[in-house]
C-alpha cells in the first residue's frame, strides 16, 4: 500500500512540473532561439506572439516594447507603457555623453551625436545632419548642429552652434564655434523675404529687422525696424519706420531707399532725386556744387536789357526773364543751386541798372551846374 501511495504522488508531481514547463518557459541567459536548433543559430530576446514585453525592477515597469501589428507596433517606452513614438522617455532626460578616454568617440563623432537622415548604408552609415556636444578649444564649447558626410557630399561643421563659454553663453554663431554677439554669422547673408501669398509677419509686409529697449505684450515690435517693402506693381525698397505704439503712434518711410535708382526719401517713399524730404531740414551750412556762376553779367559783352524793355516782359509776363513761373516751382520745386544763381545774376544786373542810373543822375548834376 505504501508503495502504491508512493508511485500516485510521484505521478502527480511529475504531471504537475510537465504541466508547468508546457505552460511558463523559463528565459535562456545564453540566448533563446526561434528554432529548435541547438546551439540556436539566432538568439533573440522577446516574444513569438504579438504580447509586449515589460522589463522591470523592484516590479515597477521601467521599459516598454510594444507589441501587436498596430501603427506603435515595436514602440519602445521608457518609464511609460503608452508609446506614442519610436522611443518615448516620460518623466526623465536622455542622456549622451563620452568617457574619460577622449580617444574612445563614437563613430563620426567627438562625443557622441544624435543622428537624422533618409536612408543609410554602410558606407554612409550617419544619416544627414547631427547635433553633438563638444567641449575644446579647437572644436568650441557648445552644442553642434552639424552636417555628416554622405552620399550628397562631404561634411559641414558648425551650422549652427550655441555657445557656452564665459563671455559668450548663448551666443549663436552660424559657421563659426566662436560667435562674439548673440548671433554671429561668417561667411554669409541673412535673408529675410515672404512666400508668394500674404506675409503673416506681425506689422511688417515682408518680415523686418527689429530694435528696440525693453518689449512687452503692450508693445512686441519694438521702436525701430527695417523692412523690405513692395507694392502690386512689383515697386518696393528698404524701409526704415518705427513700428507702432500708443505714445508714439507709427511713422512709416523715415528712411526709404528705393529699388529702382537708388534714390532716398525722407518721410517718402516715392523719391524723384538722390535725396527727396519731405518736410523741414535744418542745417547749419549747404554746400552746393555748380558747373558755372554769373560773373558773366559784369563782363563787357554781355548785353544788360533795357528798363523799358524789362517793364514790358514783366507786364505780360509776371516775372522776371530766365526765373521759373510760380506754376512752374509749384511742380517741380525750385533747384536751390540753380534758382541762387538766377538771383545773383538778378542782383547783379540791378547794380549795372542802378550803376548807370547813377550816372545819370550825376550827368543832369553837372549839366545844372553849368546853367547856373
Amino acid at each position: 500500500m505504501k508503495h502504491f501511495k508512493s508511485l500516485i504522488i510521484a505521478a502527480i508531481l511529475g504531471f504537475a512540473a510537465h504541466a508547468s514547463a508546457q505552460t511558463y518557459t523559463p528565459w535562456v541567459l545564453g540566448g533563446n532561439s526561434l528554432s529548435p536548433t541547438t546551439p540556436p543559430t539566432t538568439a533573440v530576446f522577446g516574444t513569438t506572439t504579438d504580447n509586449p514585453i515589460e522589463i522591470r525592477t523592484y516590479n515597477l515597469m521601467r521599459m516598454y516594447i510594444d507589441g501587436g501589428n498596430g501603427k506603435t507596433s515595436g514602440f519602445i517606452g521608457v518609464n511609460t507603457n503608452t508609446p506614442r513614438q519610436m522611443l518615448h522617455v516620460k518623466g526623465g532626460n536622455i542622456l549622451i555623453s563620452r568617457t574619460a578616454d577622449i580617444s574612445n568617440k563614437a563613430l563620426g563623432s567627438t562625443n557622441g551625436s544624435i543622428l537624422f537622415g533618409d536612408e543609410t548604408s554602410q558606407t554612409y552609415p550617419y544619416g544627414s545632419w547631427g547635433i553633438e556636444y563638444v567641449n575644446d578649444s579647437t572644436q568650441g564649447h557648445g552644442l553642434n548642429f552639424w552636417k555628416t558626410w554622405d552620399q550628397n557630399g562631404g561634411g559641414l561643421n558648425n551650422v549652427v552652434f550655441l555657445c557656452e563659454e564665459k563671455d559668450y553663453k548663448g551666443y549663436v554663431g552660424i559657421g563659426t564655434n566662436h560667435p562674439k554677439q548673440k548671433l554671429h554669422v561668417i561667411d554669409g547673408n541673412i535673408l529675410i523675404s515672404r512666400s508668394t501669398t500674404t506675409s503673416t509677419a506681425p506689422g511688417s509686409a515682408c518680415g523686418s529687422m527689429m530694435f528696440g529697449n525693453v518689449v512687452g505684450d503692450g508693445h512686441p515690435l519694438s521702436k525701430w525696424a527695417i523692412g523690405y517693402c513692395c507694392d502690386d506693381d512689383g515697386n518696393g525698397g528698404l524701409n526704415f519706420w518705427r513700428p507702432y505704439n500708443s505714445q508714439t503712434g507709427v511713422l512709416n518711410y523715415a528712411i526709404y531707399i528705393d529699388d529702382k535708382n537708388g534714390y532716398v526719401g525722407i518721410n517718402t517713399k516715392c523719391p524723384t532725386s538722390r535725396l527727396s524730404v519731405d518736410g523741414t531740414i535744418r542745417a547749419k551750412e549747404v554746400i552746393v556744387t555748380l558747373d558755372g556762376w554769373c560773373d558773366y553779367v559784369f563782363h563787357p559783352d554781355y548785353k544788360l536789357t533795357g528798363l523799358y524793355e524789362l517793364e514790358a516782359y514783366v507786364k505780360n509776363n509776371h516775372h522776371l526773364p530766365g526765373v521759373p513761373t510760380e506754376s512752374e516751382v509749384l511742380e517741380n520745386g525750385a533747384r536751390l543751386g540753380e534758382m541762387n544763381a538766377i538771383l545773383l545774376e538778378k542782383v547783379e544786373e540791378l547794380t549795372l541798372y542802378v550803376i548807370e542810373l547813377q550816372k545819370q543822375i550825376d550827368e543832369l548834376k553837372r549839366q545844372n551846374e553849368e546853367r547856373e
